[in-house]
């Protein structure tokens, strides 16, 4: 399947998700369609890990999420690009020294905005991980599946 057949296959069935669980499993497990990716996180600023690929349930003090949180703590406070490749170095050496015990090379951090009244507020953000840098047309795609995705989310 080509990668538009994949955004709108996605986008239809994001429409068609009837609570916001599914909703979190289809992000985190297939996005997958449209780019190759190892593990996938969808964190909620006022939930913290929502989903985790590959799990039903995440455990809220398994060290692996516990380390999400941290670095998705430390994303928001940088602010920045809705659309973020990153690796360890670009993290402060607490974070950065755990990379390689979670994670593959690379990440890619998409900030998911709620807009709060006249301020925009951050509402979350997905995670993805992999062993290949991040092309600047995945980004672009993965950002359009994102904004698809949380209008659905966010009605």
């Amino acid at each position: 399947m080509d990668a538009l057949s994949a955004l709108l296959d996605l986008g239809r069935r994001a429409r068609q998700a009837r609570q916001a669980r599914e909703l979190g499993f289809l992000l985190v497990n297939d996005t997958h369609a449209l780019v190759p990716y190892r593990q996938a996180v969808l964190w909620l600023a006022d939930e913290g890990v929502y989903a985790l690929s590959g799990v039903v349930q995440p455990e809220a003090n398994a060290p692996y999420v516990l380390w999400i949180q941290a670095l998705c703590t430390h994303l928001v406070a940088q602010g920045g690009e809705p659309v973020r490749a990153l690796t360890a170095h670009d993290l402060p050496p607490q974070l950065a020294d755990q990379w390689a015990d979670w994670w593959p090379s690379h990440a890619v951090w998409l900030a998911l905005p709620q807009a709060d009244g006249e301020q925009a507020c951050l509402a979350g953000g997905l995670l993805l991980a992999r062993d290949e840098v991040w092309s600047p047309q995945e980004l672009a795609l993965l950002f359009e599946w994102t904004q698809t995705w949380q209008h659905a989310f966010m009605t």
